[in-house]
C-alpha cells in the first residue's frame, strides 16, 4: 500500500516540475520539484498508507494543464491538444479518489480568475463537453458498482456522514478553529515554508501584471480560506 503512496508523490513531483518549467522556465520548474520532494511534507505522506498522495498527484496534473490553458488564452495561442485530456483524466481519477477535493480545487482556481479577469471564454478551450464525458466514463462505471455492492449504504456513509460531518462540524477530534493552516503552515512545509509565505508575498504585489502569478495566487488562496473555514483540520489537507 506505501509503494502507491511513494508513487503519488512521485507523480506529484515530477508534476510540479512540469507545471513551474511550463510557467517559469526550466531552472525554476527543477527547483519546484526539488523544493516539493524535500519537504517535511511529502515525506511523510509518500511513507503512509493513504490515498492523499495520488490525489496529490491528480491535483497537480489537473492545475498544470488548467494553468498553460489559462496562459495561452491570455497570450492568444492555442492549447496544446492533450492539455484538455491531462485535466479532465486527472479530475476523473481525482474524484475516484477523494471525491470532489480535485474538482473543488479547479472550480475555485477557475472562478478566481473568471472572478479577476472578467473572461470566462478561455474555459472554453478545455472542451467542457468533451471532458465532462470522459470524467463521466471514468466515473460512472465505479459509482454503478459500488451503489449495487452497498445498495446505496457507501453513499450514506461517504457523504451523509463522513464528508458532510467533516464540512459542519468537527471530525476525528480535529476540529480546529481558522488559522490552524496559518500557524502549522511553515513547520509542515519545512524546510521551504518561510521562503514559499515571502514568495507568495512578492507575488501578491505583482499579481497584477502577471498572469502567471497570478494563476499561483488564485490556486492557492480560495482553496485555503475554503478549508480554514471547515471545522475539520488536517495539516496535510491544504497540501
Amino acid at each position: 500500500y506505501r509503494l502507491v503512496s511513494m508513487l503519488g508523490i512521485a507523480l506529484a513531483v515530477v508534476g510540479i516540475g512540469w507545471t513551474g518549467t511550463r510557467l517559469f522556465g526550466a531552472n525554476a520548474g527543477l527547483a519546484a520539484g526539488l523544493m516539493m520532494a524535500a519537504i517535511f511534507a511529502t515525506a511523510f505522506e509518500g511513507r503512509d498508507a493513504k490515498t492523499d498522495a495520488m490525489l496529490l498527484a491528480c491535483c497537480v496534473a489537473a492545475q498544470g494543464a488548467l494553468a498553460q490553458a489559462y496562459l495561452a488564452a491570455r497570450r492568444n495561442e492555442p492549447v496544446a491538444g492533450h492539455l484538455p485530456w491531462i485535466f479532465w483524466i486527472a479530475q476523473g481519477l481525482g474524484i475516484l479518489i477523494k471525491g470532489p477535493v480535485a474538482p473543488l480545487l479547479s472550480l475555485l482556481t477557475a472562478a478566481a480568475l473568471v472572478a479577476f479577469d472578467r473572461d470566462w471564454r478561455w474555459l472554453l478551450k478545455l472542451k467542457l463537453v468533451h471532458g465532462v464525458a470522459i470524467v463521466l466514463v471514468i466515473v460512472l462505471p465505479w459509482i454503478f458498482l459500488i451503489s449495487l455492492k452497498s445498495g446505496g449504504a457507501f453513499f450514506q456513509e461517504a457523504v451523509g456522514k463522513d464528508m458532510l460531518t467533516k464540512v459542519a462540524q468537527g471530525e476525528e477530534s480535529h476540529g480546529l478553529p481558522p488559522g490552524f493552516y496559518m500557524l502549522t503552515y511553515s513547520l509542515f512545509m519545512w524546510p521551504f515554508g518561510l521562503i514559499a509565505v515571502g514568495a507568495g508575498l512578492q507575488a501578491i504585489n505583482r499579481f497584477w501584471d502577471d498572469p502567471r502569478l497570478r494563476f499561483c495566487l488564485a490556486w492557492y488562496i480560495p482553496f485555503w480560506l475554503v478549508f480554514e473555514a471547515i471545522p475539520t483540520k488536517l495539516p496535510h489537507y491544504v497540501m
